[in-house]
């Protein structure tokens, strides 16, 4: 089973553990089919008219359709000038529970000057001022004292409609966004929460122009979003939830991961290769992608001549040229020249070996001798 599957199941169980023991479901929770934006669950709001000059730009919040819009928009300006808007949940996430939110959004966009979208971590903050670059540009995302991006674009094209989820991590303060439902997929983001602050959910748009660049016209959508508190496991002790341990039954808190497959080192069975699946036909637990002899259990992957066959499936595991059934030294060193019965001409001995015991008993032969 891979890790992807294995998140899946484990989310699967977290549901059945919530409705069977009544865990408190995290506000809000909400379709947006009913026409009119909760101010129960939701604060929105903007700056118009951020910028040099005047500029005439606006915004607004719409619920229709099953959907909640945010609109930026406004005219070509000589000076840079923009707008920018929001919508954040009301409730707290930093409440010593474990969330698990799931939501569907998508953005749609002029992609021609700023046009930036982020999904947010923040205790409400937004800088006074007329820096409508305040949390990124074109440089990359901009982090704050109030607010942690867990995803940041700009001048990208439009986004979505796609399905992705956050978990709320209580136990290491952190938020982890995926791309995926139920904390499935890919993780995108992985961001440290501040400790003193509240934790909110802002889905924030801005959008600008200046002297040559069009007008503005962008938007970012809610389709649905729901979040569960859920309880969180940690099967080998350390400190990385079953959902997001890449080693379920082994401790490895620095979560290594050489070959990329969501395989942790310490449990995968072929570390250089990406074999997310762990195939391993012969059930020797080296996976078949790195065995030297995939089909028949060799742990030890002995490999007397080098060759990348391993003995076990080997017929000649010193490449002498004599058949192992038939030789007496089966794993004799490179080159060394033998008779038609695998041993090494100069093995005066009977060791299989050509070392310094044979050299002393030519010595030992001459002193007898004399």
């Amino acid at each position: 089973m891979t890790r992807g599957l294995l998140r899946t199941s484990l989310v699967t169980a977290l549901f059945l553990i919530a409705n069977n023991h009544h865990l408190a479901m995290g506000a809000p929770c909400d379709d947006f089919e009913d026409g009119t934006i909760d101010n129960a669950l939701w604060d929105v709001g903007g700056n118009p008219d951020r910028g040099i000059g005047g500029g005439q730009w606006q915004f607004e919040h719409v619920e229709v359709n099953g959907y909640l819009g945010t609109h930026v928009f406004g005219p070509t300006s000589g000076n840079s000038h923009g707008a920018e808007a929001w919508v954040k949940t009301d409730f707290d996430y930093h409440n010593g529970q474990a969330h698990m939110i799931n939501f569907e959004w998508g953005a749609q966009v002029n992609a021609s000057h700023v046009d930036q979208y982020a999904i947010q971590i923040t205790d409400g903050t937004i800088p006074d001022g007329t820096d409508v670059f305040w949390f990124g540009s074109s440089g990359g995302e901009t982090d704050g004292t109030g607010w942690t991006n867990l995803y940041f674009r700009n001048g990208q094209p439009n986004q979505g409609p796609t399905q992705w989820s956050i978990l709320i991590d209580p136990s290491t303060n952190s938020a982890t966004l995926f791309d995926g439902p139920n904390l499935s997929g890919q993780v995108v983001s992985q961001k440290a929460l501040p400790t003193a602050q509240a934790w909110f959910v802002r889905f924030i748009l801005a959008d600008a122009t200046s002297s040559g660049f069009p007008a503005g016209d962008n938007w970012l959508y809610l389709y649905d979003y729901c979040s569960l508190s859920i309880m969180l496991m940690d099967t080998d002790a350390d400190g990385v939830p079953d959902l997001l341990d890449n080693c379920l039954q082994v401790s490895n808190p620095n979560q290594f991961d050489t070959d990329g497959d969501d395989i942790g080192d310490v449990c995968d069975n072929c570390v250089d290769q990406f074999n997310p699946f762990q195939e391993d036909s012969d059930a020797d637990e080296i996976g078949d992608l790195c065995d030297n002899c995939p089909l028949l259990d060799n742990p030890d992957q002995a490999d007397c001549d080098g060759d990348g066959q391993g003995d076990a499936c080997d017929d000649d595991d010193d490449n002498d040229g004599v058949l192992d059934v038939d030789d007496v030294c089966p794993c004799n060193g490179p080159g060394l020249s033998v008779d038609c019965e695998g041993r090494p001409r100069l093995d005066l001995n009977g060791d299989c070996q050509v070392d310094a015991a044979d050299l002393q008993q030519i010595v030992n032969e001459f002193v007898n001798q004399g």
